[in-house]
């Protein structure tokens, strides 16, 4: 079934929507109720970085991410640092007050023999900039949750949607494949 433009537009469009409406309700929801009952909000100290890896501790008595799992992670000021006390704070409010930010994917999970409490684990995907800010603090209060959807990603998608100009475009599209070879 060959699908119009505009119904490929309308599509990237409705599922803009749904993922800004879907991130808007986490924004919205208290971060205690994201990391105690929907596992989606994670708490961790900094261990080390090693071989392009950021090495975190998690206690095990919370979800832990899952590989593969995209997550936004930042600073806190020590006010934010004892999740106890979070309250009704909303993890919208968590993000405004945030220090610095990357997004990490969790590639690596390890748990601790000697420990059994905790485990490591790891993700790449670490900005420069936060890990110059986080090197050097180990044990470094860190705050893991639901990413920023790829706003620009399906703008871009759209974008290609409405390019008349390209006729590689236009017959992958349209579905001329065999002209776009």
């Amino acid at each position: 079934m060959i699908y119009t433009r505009k119904e490929h537009y309308l599509f990237l469009e409705e599922e803009l929507q749904a993922q800004t409406d879907a991130f808007q309700h986490k924004l919205d929801t208290s971060a205690s109720y994201l990391l105690n009952d929907k596992e989606e909000l994670f708490v961790a100290q900094f261990v080390k970085f090693a071989d392009g890896e950021i090495i975190l501790k998690f206690n095990n008595s919370r979800g832990i991410p899952r590989k593969g799992e995209y997550l936004y992670c930042f600073t806190t000021p020590k006010h934010l640092h004892d999740f106890r006390e979070w309250g009704n704070t909303t993890y919208g409010e968590l993000i405004k007050n945030k220090g610095f930010s990357t997004e990490l994917v969790c590639i690596w999970q390890y748990s601790l023999r000697d420990n059994p409490q905790y485990c490591l684990v790891g993700f790449r995907g670490t900005d420069l900039e936060f890990a110059q800010h986080i090197e050097g603090h180990a044990g470094a209060f860190l705050v893991l949750g639901p990413n920023v959807p790829p706003y620009q990603y399906i703008g871009n998608l759209q974008k290609i949607v409405r390019d008349n100009h390209s006729d590689s475009i236009r017959n992958l599209l349209e579905g001329n494949v065999e002209d776009t070879i």
